[in-house]
């Protein structure tokens, strides 16, 4: 029921108060067939179907042949058992628009019972959102009802004391169950509202269009002045391949060292067919997105120097710390921090930002929230990893984090950097490389995550120019983990 209270008598004249009243009562659907994210509610169906199908013997409901019901709204459910080793499933499921009736379609509402004689029900799963994978269960415990709320294999929050029956679950309606859990259930976190990700979809629309002329590159980037560097050496990338050259022929200058700069420029040219490409690394890439949210604002770009500035202080007596004496261990997490604090500035006129070594971050760029209280690991239920400092996020928790973070920052994208093992640690300016086994920053991408206009999450995932899905990127990545920086989406975002 909606309820109005008058605030004042001068608030409106009596007329429009009136007509506003009609217009708002004649929006809402009678008896409530629609919750207030728009599915369909079942309620009205399973007051009819207790006595059939919800408390009924087992052996009579699986007897049953499925059946049709249609409530106020002119929704049309179907209820039907399905069973699945020692559970049976009873099913109440809205129509699809192809005529089917998916058992996790939003507003399906599945009662779970022991298939065996006594019928016990031992819980209860209610679909509310366009991806399956995020949903609320409540289970049967011994005079407690329970709630658990799962975003793709994580627990936003686990068994969560319900104050009422679990039978009074049955009548109640998908909002007075969320109006009961509002205090206990993360909502927030999990109900997204499409229309807000049009900025984002605009930047990818962008980097689409410039797949086609982008090349993959080692240690390439763009500088300051637009022009081709190696990040490495911070110095023309033609210069920094005489360097690998003569590193790599023993130290014997003179049969590598050109010193006629137009021969010089013809024997470290581009790739046969990169004529007028980008040409990037993966850390490339990503500071050629940066600049092209920076630049339309600032009028410049990030200076490569700069964005390799450490961010990591390491203990100097422990692995990492002698590690890192070495070569660069935290290059892609230095290299998308500094970045993302530039964009930060950026958009910043009353301070400029720095990140400080060592210290709290006070830019707000370090994605460190703590979401989830528990993983789903093998089938099994395992401690969330969390965030963890200067290492980040365990790539089984990626895809619910990206989830939450596009629902509760629907602007911002994310530049991650990738923490692997690698028998070729990524030197980061040094022009060391490490042992067998390096536990390093040496890759990074760009996350864009988002909802369509149907709801439905997604995430583009960008690395040097090409495009995945993020189920693909997290297939990819073996024992990794990534941190992330944000970034706010750009309407003026112009890279070139």
């Amino acid at each position: 029921m909606i309820q109005f209270r008058m605030e004042s008598k001068k608030m409106f004249p009596a007329g429009s108060l009136f007509a506003v009243i009609a217009m708002l009562v004649a929006a809402v659907p009678a008896r409530a067939d629609y919750c207030r994210l728009g599915i369909p509610d079942s309620r009205t169906i399973r007051e009819r179907v207790i006595g059939t199908w919800l408390e009924a013997p087992v052996a009579d409901v699986r007897a049953r042949q499925p059946e049709l019901m249609h409530d106020d709204a002119g929704n049309t459910f179907q209820i039907r058992a399905e069973e699945s080793g020692k559970e049976l499933a009873i099913i109440i499921a809205p129509g699809a628009d192809d005529g089917s009736f998916p058992a996790d379609a939003p507003g399906s509402w599945v009662l779970f019972r022991e298939n065996a004689r006594s019928g016990k029900a031992l819980r209860l799963q209610l679909y509310f959102n366009k991806d399956a994978d995020v949903h609320a269960e409540f289970r049967n415990g011994d005079n407690k009802t329970f709630c658990d709320m799962i975003v793709f294999g994580c627990y936003a929050a686990r068994s969560v004391p319900v104050g009422v029956s679990f039978r009074s679950l049955y009548l109640l309606s998908f909002d007075e169950v969320v109006d009961m859990t509002s205090a206990t259930l993360p909502w927030g976190k999990v109900t997204a509202e499409p229309g807000q990700y049009e900025h984002v979809l605009q930047m990818v629309d962008i980097m689409r269009l410039w797949q086609p002329q982008t090349v993959f590159t080692d240690d390439a980037c763009y500088n300051e002045n637009g022009e081709l560097y190696s990040i490495r050496l911070n110095e023309p990338l033609a210069a920094a391949a005489d360097v690998d050259d003569y590193a790599a022929d023993g130290g014997e200058e003179e049969n590598v060292y050109i010193k006629d700069p137009a021969q010089r420029a013809a024997q470290n040219a581009a790739p046969s067919g990169t004529s007028g490409k980008l040409m990037m690394s993966n850390a490339g890439f990503v500071k050629w997105v940066a600049d092209g949210i920076i630049e339309p604002a600032t009028g410049s770009r990030t200076k490569v120097s700069e964005m390799k500035s450490p961010t990591v202080n390491y203990n100097s007596l422990g692995k990492n710390g002698v590690t890192s004496q070495g070569w660069n261990i935290s290059f892609t997490l230095d290299w998308c921090r500094n970045l993302a604090v530039e964009a930060l500035n950026a958009r910043s006129s009353r301070r400029t930002y720095q990140y400080k070594m060592g210290s709290k971050d006070e830019t707000g760029v370090d994605v460190d929230i703590k979401p989830f209280v528990a993983d789903i690991s093998g089938g099994k239920i395992v401690r969330t990893t969390g965030y963890t400092k200067d290492t980040g996020y365990s790539l089984r928790e990626l895809k619910a984090l990206l989830y939450v973070l596009a629902v509760t920052e629907p602007r911002y994208i994310y530049f991650g950097a990738i923490k692997q093992y690698s028998s070729e640690t990524a030197d980061g300016g040094t022009g060391r490389k490490g042992s067998n086994l390096d536990f390093v920053f040496n890759s990074c991408v760009v996350f864009m995550p988002y909802f369509d206009d149907d709801g439905r999450f997604d995430c583009r995932v960008f690395s040097s120019g090409t495009e995945s899905d993020l189920d693909s990127f997290v297939a990819s990545q073996k024992n990794s983990y990534v941190h992330l920086e944000r970034v706010k989406s750009s309407e003026f975002f112009a890279p070139r």
